[in-house]
């Protein structure tokens, strides 16, 4: 129901289950279903990790692995060994036994921000090519699926980059990609704002909200949504659109000042 919440900065968002997150989920699907390697590709900011937590939250034996910035090998089996569960005095051999023996052909792993292994102050670092290999070491010893998620840097390189050989192992191992849009659907806006207990769009807010995707993408318009339903919150009332612009502009005008 529309009007029907007060949203204050204590009370955390719910998650919003949007087309967008649909796909993400169908993508992950794939994988797990069939035991293959699945991609997904978008630009920061537009609900990719959000989705693919909340797949995680309801799906049993679905795991979520982020890959650390500036990552080693041993980095990386280290933070996904406690995906998993490991004990944290284990030896790095341990460990790599562990996800062997943790995993098994009904589940699914998602390595999320893979990006990071790929990149470094000074651009590309082929050493980074070991964790790739060890994930496809996992995908070929368990049978397990696996989803890969990044920004498009990691598409580019596994196409034409210095890691791309490494990285067509895993991409003949692929069943489906989805190319994320660089925008979410007007349909998925919608939803989102009557999470926050919006009513339908006016047009002067329709104008701020395509300025902000615009510009930032889904995760600020979002956080804009929640400051005008603080707005309203802190007066005992439900939001209103005009609360949203007033919110937005009062951040723009934040944002200008020298």
């Amino acid at each position: 129901m529309k009007n029907s919440i007060i949203v204050t900065a204590a009370e955390p968002l719910k998650f919003v289950e949007t087309r967008f997150a649909k796909r993400v989920w169908q993508t992950v699907n794939y994988a797990r279903k069939y035991g293959k390697i699945t991609f997904i590709f978008g630009e920061s900011q537009i609900g990719k990790t959000s989705a693919i937590r909340e797949y995680c939250n309801r799906t049993e034996g679905a795991h979520y692995v982020r890959m650390p910035s500036s990552p080693t090998l041993r980095l990386f089996v280290h933070d996904f060994a406690a995906a998993l569960g490991a004990p944290e005095r284990l030896t790095f051999p341990q460990r790599r036994r562990y996800i062997f023996n943790r995993l098994s052909r009904c589940d699914v792993v998602i390595v999320d921000e893979a990006h990071q292994a790929i990149l470094t102050e000074r651009g590309l670092n082929p050493t980074q090519a070991k964790i790739f290999e060890f994930i496809r070491e996992v995908y070929d010893a368990v049978g397990c699926g696996i989803t890969i998620c990044s920004t498009n840097v990691f598409e580019t390189e596994m196409t034409s980059g210095a890691l791309s050989g490494v990285l067509a192992q895993c991409n003949r191992r692929s069943l489906v990609t989805f190319h994320c849009p660089a925008r979410p659907s007007a349909g998925d806006l919608a939803k989102f704002a009557e999470a926050h207990g919006l009513p339908e769009i006016t047009d002067e807010a329709k104008a701020e909200q395509a300025d902000v995707i615009k510009r930032e993408c889904l995760g600020v318009w979002l956080t804009v949504l929640r400051m005008g339903c603080e707005i309203a919150g802190s007066q005992g009332r439900f939001a209103n659109w005009a609360d949203v612009v007033r919110a937005k502009r009062e951040r723009d005008a934040y944002n200008a000042k020298i």
